[in-house]
């Protein structure tokens, strides 16, 4: 079971599914104790350095909550 999680974890399904849809975003590899893999803090960094005409990254605002929210 450790193995797995430290080979494949959901930032490498989000890599895989972006990878899909034509967004390649470079898979950096980060370590902690006891192993190592994608993660993450590597993942911001990465899509970060990515330029502008790959990815918006510009603010945007959220629309307010409408109707009731239980």
């Amino acid at each position: 079971m450790n193995h797995y999680v430290n080979t494949y974890r959901g930032i490498d399904f989000g890599l895989g599914a972006s990878s899909k849809c034509g967004l390649n975003i470079k898979d950096s590899y980060g370590s902690w104790p006891f192993g190592g893999g994608s993660n993450p803090e590597d993942l911001g960094q990465d899509i970060r350095s990515m330029s502008s005409s790959e990815v918006n990254k510009t603010r945007g605002h959220a629309k307010l909550n409408s109707g009731s929210c239980n």
